[in-house]
């Protein structure tokens, strides 16, 4: 691998506790070696995160901040963005990508709380999340340096990622060491699936798809009714119980 020539003094890595995003926090020490700082965004994903300070620890990281951004995700993020209809060519409503600010928002805070001069993220030379994560950090701070690992490294495939991880000692799930038959993206306002099997539009995608609803097969016959409350644009109760944005 060829060494970059300018070292940061700190790193802060927009960490998910994958396999993908470990490999890259322990990348980065091997790289650069200098201090990094693992940040992890709670957005209603409905996952148990509570082992991933534990991981970050175990791979050398003395600063991890884990924050629940739920109620300012769905209250400054999502309401306005229901409010003015931005929906993408008229269907998808921006689940993924409504998030993506939000986490630079706080990497950038996060890297100016402990004098980081550097920011990291996972996503792949090729989507659309770098553009989103690079140019909220850019608007929060035109100096801060950004590294993005899939655009610099050698590695190619999931292979290359366990090969690295098995040689430099990285916990892995077994879910890890197999490849997914697709990938996921979770939070309060969506799931979204892509990739694996789904790039065969012949393939019915999987009954476990439907975690937080019902398929339309399995959905009952009657109806349910249910009254939103709005003031202001923002739904505010539901069947006349007052909630945060974030229950909403």
């Amino acid at each position: 691998m060829t060494t970059q020539l300018v070292r940061p003094n700190k790193i802060v890595l927009a960490y998910s506790g994958g396999l993908d995003t470990s490999v890259i926090l322990k990348w980065l020490q091997n790289e650069y070696n200098c201090e990094v700082i693992t940040y992890t965004a709670d957005l209603g994903q409905n996952e148990d995160l509570s082992g991933i300070k534990k991981k970050a620890k175990k791979l050398g990281i003395d600063q991890v901040f884990l924050e629940d951004l739920s109620e300012e995700f769905a209250s400054d993020y999502i309401f306005p963005m229901f409010r003015c209809n931005a929906i993408y060519e008229g269907e998808y409503l921006l689940g993924t990508s409504i998030a993506r600010p939000l986490i630079a928002k706080r990497l950038i805070e996060t890297a100016k709380k402990t004098n980081a001069d550097a920011i990291a993220h996972g996503s792949t030379g090729k989507g659309n999340d770098q553009i989103r994560f690079e140019l909220g950090a850019y608007a929060l701070n035109p100096d801060i340096r950004i590294i993005a690992p899939w655009r610099t490294w050698n590695f190619k495939s999931r292979n290359d990622l366990i090969e690295y991880a098995e040689k430099n000692k990285i916990p892995l799930s077994e879910g890890s060491k197999n490849q997914p038959p697709y990938s996921t993206d979770a939070n309060l306002l969506h799931i979204s699936y892509e990739g694996g099997i789904l790039e065969d539009p012949w393939e019915t995608p999987p009954e476990e798809m439907w975690k937080w609803i019902k398929s339309p097969e399995a959905a009952p016959n009657s109806p349910t009714e249910i009254v939103i409350d709005f003031e202001a644009g923002d739904p505010v109760s539901v069947n006349g119980e007052e909630l945060s944005p974030a229950k909403i």
